[in-house]
């Protein structure tokens, strides 16, 4: 997994393209207030990612369940190094498209699992939880008037974590070897606008994009300790039916020397849900299956630094 951001941060920063007026660009950030002669470089951008209310994924049954189990929840803590990097491309004075890519480094935390049985009292257990996240991205951005643009985009979005060393287990067979994972693919659109005040030496941005729907597949998997005749196993997956994304983003920056130095502040939310099938081979309750919907809530914070490098020279130079 770690090569494939690797790799796009690389292409990212060998892409060294001219960029308009007023067009730097990501995840709706365009920013920059350049003169129409400079030549735009790439932005990097370095923060801190967290997730205070904590991630969340369910899971209930249609009907009777799998393995006993009517439903399921995980909930951990989502924190780490978030690093990106943009690069604007200009078409024209009013038209700029920009090309982008993100990566969480993250922190390793502890993930609490509970459980809901059809004949017995609720379960949990804790998890050692270790997430991976990457994106890649490309917007469109029109200039409406003076300090303002329309933005469209779409967003590929790698989500996933592996769960693994439970422990603290209640009312659940558990093994230290149990594992389970959860993984979502995600084509987001979004749409926006974008509101700039400032000048060539120091400017601020704002931005707000969304769309009422989260394209994309998830699959679940899971095994479970059984104290009477070994570990049991279930598995699904399903496709988004339902949800919505929102992102907010500010940055402030100012000129020095040939480069633009400044902060930003990023919040996004995501809310989907979607419907699995799952099958089941466990050693008591055997072979079976059934559907379960399945819900995700995740909503972070960033804040952090950034650099644009600047190419070329301004007018009359």
């Amino acid at each position: 997994m770690g090569k494939i951001p690797v790799l796009i941060f690389t292409l990212l920063i060998a892409v060294q393209m001219p960029a308009g007026a007023l067009a730097q660009g990501w995840a709706g950030n365009l920013s920059g207030f350049a003169p129409q002669a400079a030549i735009g470089g790439p932005s990097f951008f370095a923060g801190y990612m967290e997730d205070r209310r904590g991630i969340s994924f369910s899971l209930g049954a249609d009907e009777t369940g799998i393995n006993g189990i009517s439903g399921m929840k995980h909930t951990f803590p989502l924190r780490g190094l978030f690093l990106a990097v943009s690069q604007p491309i200009s078409v024209n004075d009013l038209i700029g498209v920009s090309l982008g890519g993100s990566w969480l480094v993250p922190s390793r935390s502890r993930s609490e699992e509970t459980y809901e049985f059809t004949v017995a009292v609720p379960g949990e257990r804790s998890w050692q939880a270790i997430p991976q996240w990457w994106t890649i991205e490309a917007n469109c951005n029109y200039r409406m008037g003076p300090g303002s643009w329309a933005v469209a985009g779409v967003r590929y979005e790698n989500f996933s974590t592996n769960f693994k060393n439970p422990n603290d287990d209640a009312f659940i067979a558990s093994l230290p070897t149990d594992r389970a994972d959860v993984t979502m693919n995600n084509i987001l659109p979004y749409v926006g606008v974008v509101v700039g005040v400032g000048s060539p030496a120091a400017a601020m941005t704002f931005s707000l994009v969304g769309f009422p729907a989260v394209p994309g597949s998830v699959r679940y998997k899971q095994t479970e300790g059984n104290v009477v005749g070994g570990p049991g196993r279930y598995e699904g997956s399903g496709f988004f039916n339902s949800g919505y994304f929102l992102e907010a983003y500010t940055d402030f920056s100012a000129r020095i020397i040939g480069a633009k130095v400044g902060g930003f502040a990023k919040w996004s939310i995501i809310e989907g849900r979607a419907k699995m099938n799952f099958d089941s081979n466990d050693a008591v309750f055997g072979p079976l299956t059934d559907s379960f919907g399945f819900s995700v809530s995740r909503q972070v914070w960033v804040l952090g630094g950034k650099v644009k490098i600047d190419f070329g020279l301004p007018l009359g130079m």
